[in-house]
């Protein structure tokens, strides 16, 4: 499932390179009722997505949830799979684009989020795909 979350660049880390994988974090800062500072990492190709931004740039982030067990300790990530200014058609154009190369978020993605973000990636006729 992809979320969002609108807010202020605090810090962008560097590219960090572990055996060739990478990743790139940054922090958000929140507002509103429930406001904080949120971590989110781009990683592998995406990380230089951040090279166009800078610290108290207000953005949109769109990210999914991934969790892992390593070593007996769990972890949790943000993987950040779009940015871009504060606004709706920003969106639902990075989500599109996203869908495309990532088609395994469409079978994640929740139904009722899935028709307030995308205009239309396809419907059940439109495809010849399995589930």
């Amino acid at each position: 499932m992809v979320h969002f979350e609108n807010g202020t660049i605090r810090k962008i880390g560097d590219i960090v390179d572990n055996k060739g994988f990478k990743k790139r974090e940054f922090i958000l800062k929140t507002d509103g009722e429930k406001s904080g500072l949120i971590k989110f990492e781009f990683q592998m190709d995406n990380v230089g997505v951040l090279d166009s931004y800078k610290v108290n740039d207000e953005v949109t982030v769109g990210f999914y949830i991934k969790g892992n067990e390593w070593e007996g300790k769990f972890y949790t990530s943000l993987i950040s799979i779009a940015i871009g200014p504060i606004d709706e058609n920003f969106i639902n154009d990075q989500i599109d684009k996203n869908l495309t190369k990532n088609n395994h978020l469409i079978h994640n993605m929740d139904e009722s989020l899935l028709a307030k973000t995308i205009k239309v990636v396809s419907t059940p006729q439109d495809d010849d795909l399995p589930f």
